[in-house]
């Protein structure tokens, strides 16, 4: 089957513009004056825009190059082929806005680090269709290169007896279950890259309130590279253009995971600080949660490979499209959905703990009756018509 071209992706007039705009916008003239009139953030989130939407053009033409292409077939809902390298662009975008505003503290280089070995790992299994076991080593290897720089969920006191042990297994299975839960919402057109740009920018706002500026450039930049690829991505009533990919999809949910266990989100209340990242990932952790224990339960897979190499319709987006009959509406509500589930993860660090656990409570609540209409609603769309003997 021949991948059909497209004249965004195909024009090198267009990339070269974005491109150029961004390094003018990236010397050191222009970002000095920049800063003077603008604060920091909004340079850092131009430049990554800039460079995003100059890079994805580039991304497009490297993986028809390579074979990087997501052809159709039963399991997917996309009926023609697409190139899948479009992460590239986000995390060449993400990089290059940190480096050239001079931002990389030496936590952020340990994760900068990482999350270029989940871009790496994703690349080639963008390109050479790895195996869920190679997978889930090298996600735990950069597990460790996180904990071994320090970076690393901080739930038991230092003062108890080997306190970093369940420290750093609680970061192996946080960071591991955000990631592929990015991964497996990465099945629609703009969803992935739509929820990350919602997740950065409320993890942005909540580090800039806390002073952590060096984490919410980081969170900028991300929004900014997000920003960059999406109008090629998510495109309501046409079809994409160009696909994260699994070099798109988990290193969003890695370095997103990771950027939520850096922040400090509530002065002393370990409660709130471990509530507000899961408000944050609230979509895709939900969506994990439910298709995990609905696979296991009707013995679709049997172990964790399994599961992390299954490929179905069964996800909250494919339920919700079910019902709401358009794929560009569902993403729209997921969207609104999650931003939602955002404001509530904003205002978490004020209200205290009590509080807290009722907000997330009530989000959990809703996002089940949610569930339990659109299942019901998909159940009478797929029944048969009844009959009737009663005279027309």
């Amino acid at each position: 089957m021949t991948l059909p071209k497209h004249p965004i992706l195909s024009s090198r007039a267009a990339s070269a513009l974005f491109l150029l705009s961004a390094g003018v916008l990236a010397s050191p003239a222009v970002a000095a004056a920049f800063r003077r009139v603008e604060p920091r953030w909004l340079h850092v989130a131009l430049l990554a825009t800039l460079l995003s939407s100059g890079l994805v053009p580039l991304a497009g033409w490297l993986a028809r190059r390579v074979g990087a292409v997501d052809r159709p077939d039963a399991r997917k809902i996309h009926d023609v082929p697409t190139p899948r390298l479009g992460g590239a662009a986000v995390f060449l975008s993400f990089a290059i806005a940190l480096w050239a505003n001079g931002v990389f503290t030496p936590r952020l280089v340990t994760v900068v680090a990482a999350s270029t070995l989940i871009f790496a790992l994703g690349a080639a299994d963008d390109m050479f269709s790895l195996g869920a076991g190679l997978r889930l080593i090298v996600q735990v290897a950069a597990c460790g290169v996180l904990i071994a720089g320090g970076v690393l969920v901080k739930i038991v006191p230092p003062t108890v007896p080997y306190w970093w042990l369940p420290d750093s297994l609680l970061t192996v299975l946080w960071v591991l279950a955000a990631t592929n839960a990015f991964n497996f919402l990465d099945g629609m057109d703009g969803l992935a890259g739509g929820l990350g740009l919602i997740a950065g920018g409320v993890l942005g706002l909540l580090a800039f309130r806390t002073g952590a500026a060096d984490l919410g450039w980081s969170c900028v930049a991300l929004l900014g590279a997000c920003a960059g690829f999406l109008p090629f991505n998510f495109r309501p009533g046409r079809r994409a253009l160009i696909f994260l990919g699994d070099s798109g999809s988990t290193f969003l949910g890695f370095l997103l995971a990771t950027l939520a266990i850096l922040g400090e989100w509530s002065q002393g209340d370990p409660v709130v600080s471990a509530c507000v990242p899961v408000l944050v990932f609230f979509v895709p952790l939900f969506d994990l949660a439910y298709t995990s224990v609905e696979r296991f339960a009707s013995r679709k897979v049997s172990t964790l490979g399994q599961l992390l190499a299954y490929t179905g319709k069964d996800h909250i987006h494919h339920r919700l499209s079910a019902v709401l009959g358009s794929r560009g509406a569902t993403v729209v509500f997921l969207y609104v959905f999650s931003a939602c589930v955002g404001v509530v993860a904003v205002a978490a660090p004020r209200v205290g703990t009590g509080m807290v656990l009722i907000l997330v409570t009530q989000v959990t609540v809703v996002a089940g009756l949610i569930s339990a209409l659109e299942i019901s609603a998909r159940r009478r769309i797929s029944a048969p018509a009844a009959t009737s003997d009663e005279p027309s």
